[in-house]
């Protein structure tokens, strides 16, 4: 037993060093909280010298222990709950990428609603507890001199050490031992996070995100590879418009076998078969959000299997002098017109498409007959939509389909009345994520599934069609030869059993693929014998497109479709051959037409 001097002194050292000690309890608590329980050594490692890191940062500052709690809370409790929230919404943890994100989300976030599990809740109160006793020490104590005079100095040392030692080994001898990998895993960045720890991968994805030249790349190289392909004249009989529909998160899980369903919201869309119709699988890069990298795939015939994983090109490379579909389709006389019913700041769309199409972008601002002003720094209202006007139909919180498909047809005509062909790039807005239930009040929701938020979502996919198929009946009175592609940029993003049902598997490569599997659709109003790929990748899509309505192709294109003839399907996390085998891409990378794929990609992206 302890006497009553021992007792007390522990009692005085406590009182007197509790600010300390707390500080030090809520670093241990945030350490749990960012790494993974059962990782491997050096991702542990990794997660709690960071953790480490930051703490010695908040010593150096000439702040308190409480202070420096209540920031450390900020900062590192801060990225436990966003990320926490960012797989509620999207079903993907936080990833480098993001920190380019942040107005984009910021411009949809009115939609999405957290999901608050008990462990969440109960971390959060403790969290909530253990600041607000740091809010009253540092009120209470904030004239009081906490920190000895060494600790500072020491701790300016031991983070000098600790951030340049940790980031300069396990960039340089971390990764040639292998205790850092050098492929962040490509098919479930959730799974990688809760095995690795949330810092860990995040650097992980940080390092791997610098693009290199190919080995073996040459200007020369390209050169040759140019003249190879060259040899292609199309024809004369081109449609008068090509209209491109990519639509907002459009799934179709018939393709993955029996649904289930109490119906197929398709299902009209499924009955044009025959009728200048076709429709098949194709594989993208992107589940749940980043419909801009389905985008810059399909325009530029550039891949992402080049680039690295969570690369968003529109964000973070320079786009202005990489060739796209709207450039070429110039050339064959076509008035190239990009439609989007939302803010056209996003993804820095109106900064890049002035680049790539040669009419004024039509964006969410420009679809009212009413001349209406935009404040952005007041656009959003909270629990409302981005009002665009009136006179306008939305559903839920977005401009419909069918309201946007009005609009591309308004365009198309006006440009023929003017003797022009036109080439319309569209991108709807309807079926955006999230899909709560509360949200959707202005529209009928069926009951498809069990689930409520899912219903939503292939609710919304039912109105899609419809206003589809409204569209094309309207093209079918047009005199003017007009071909139509749709496709969907991604799978929606929904945290839920029924469509996970549909790709969880943790061996099968062929059910995990199919999460970033989406249909696509191809119909004319003339006949037309669709040449094309039952499953093919996205990057290959517009030379598909291009070959089938005639058009002269460029060597890029020439080389997509031989490449294809391979590899019909080729992304980051996983390509098909010609035999339907499911195969690692850095190996077909390896193949000596994708290797030339590689090189005129490097040279249009980076080498101009």
């Amino acid at each position: 037993m302890l006497g009553d001097a021992a007792m007390k002194k522990i009692i005085d050292y406590l009182r007197k060093n509790f600010p300390f000690i707390l500080f030090l309890i809520q670093t241990i608590l945030l350490t749990i909280l960012l790494i993974a329980p059962g990782a491997d050594m050096q991702s542990q490692m990794f997660n709690v010298y960071l953790i480490i890191a930051v703490m010695m940062v908040l010593l150096i500052l000439p702040i308190g222990y409480a202070a420096a709690a209540i920031i450390e809370n900020i900062i590192l409790g801060g990225i436990y709950y966003l990320n926490q929230f960012l797989i509620s919404v999207r079903n993907r943890p936080l990833n480098f990428m993001d920190i380019f994100c942040i107005n984009d989300a910021l411009n949809v976030r009115s939609n999405y609603s957290l999901i608050m599990t008990k462990t969440i809740l109960v971390r959060l109160i403790i969290s909530v507890l253990i600041t607000a006793a740091n809010c009253f020490l540092v009120i209470k104590f904030y004239k009081k001199k906490e920190t000895k005079a060494f600790v500072k100095p020491v701790s300016a040392i031991v983070t000098a050490v600790l951030m340049g030692g940790l980031f300069t080994f396990y960039n340089t001898v971390g990764v040639k031992i292998g205790m850092v990998e050098e492929h962040v895993l490509t098919w479930d960045e959730g799974a990688y996070a809760a095995v690795h720890g949330i810092a860990y991968s995040f650097f992980c994805e940080y390092r791997n995100s610098k693009v290199m030249a190919p080995e073996g790349y040459s200007a020369d190289a390209v050169k040759t590879i140019a003249e190879k392909y060259a040899d292609n004249d199309g024809n004369e009989d081109i449609p008068t418009n090509i209209i491109v529909i990519m639509n907002e998160s459009l799934a179709d899980y018939s393709l993955f076998g029996e649904t289930g369903f109490n119906g197929d919201p398709l299902e009209k869309i499924h009955a044009l078969k025959g009728e200048n119709f076709r429709e098949g699988r194709l594989a993208v890069e992107v589940y749940g959000g980043y419909t801009c990298n389905s985008e810059f795939e399909f325009l530029t015939g550039c891949s992402l299997a080049f680039l690295n994983q969570n690369d968003i090109p529109y964000l973070k490379y320079k786009l202005n002098n990489v060739p796209s579909m709207g450039n070429d389709l110039e050339k064959y006389g076509y008035s190239s017109v990009p439609v989007h019913p939302y803010i056209g700041q996003e993804w820095r769309r109106n900064s890049i498409y002035p680049n790539w199409f040669t009419e004024e972008f039509i964006s969410g601002e420009k679809f009212s007959d009413k001349q209406n002003s935009f404040d952005y720094d007041d656009i959003f209202k909270q629990g409302q939509y981005v009002n665009f006007g009136d006179d306008l139909e939305y559903l839920r919180r977005y401009i419909s389909d069918a309201e946007d498909l009005r609009k591309v047809r308004k365009v198309t005509d006006e440009l023929n009345s003017d003797n022009k062909k036109a080439f319309i790039f569209n991108i709807t807005m309807q079926n955006h994520g999230g899909y709560d239930y509360k949200s959707a009040e202005n529209m009928e929701i069926i009951d498809y599934t069990p689930d409520k938020e899912f219903n939503v979502y292939l609710t919304l996919t039912k109105y899609s069609a419809e206003a589809y198929l409204d569209y094309i009946d309207e093209l079918r009175k047009s005199p003017e030869h007009t071909a139509v592609l749709m496709f969907g940029d991604h799978q929606p993003g929904i945290l839920s059993d029924e469509p996970a049902k549909f790709y969880n598997s943790e061996s099968d490569i062929k059910i995990m693929a199919n999460k970033f599997i989406v249909p696509y659709m191809l119909w004319a109003n003339y006949d037309i014998d669709w040449d094309v790929p039952e499953f093919l990748s996205i990057n290959y899509l517009s030379a598909v497109l291009k070959e089938n309505c005639g058009l002269k192709l460029e060597p890029m294109d020439v080389l997509r479709l031989k490449a294809m003839e391979e590899y019909p399907v080729l992304t980051n996390r996983f390509s098909v051959d010609k035999d339907g085998n499911y195969v690692d891409t850095n190996i077909v990378k390896n193949s000596g037409i994708i290797k030339e794929y590689e090189y005129m990609q490097y040279n249009r992206m980076f080498d101009k």
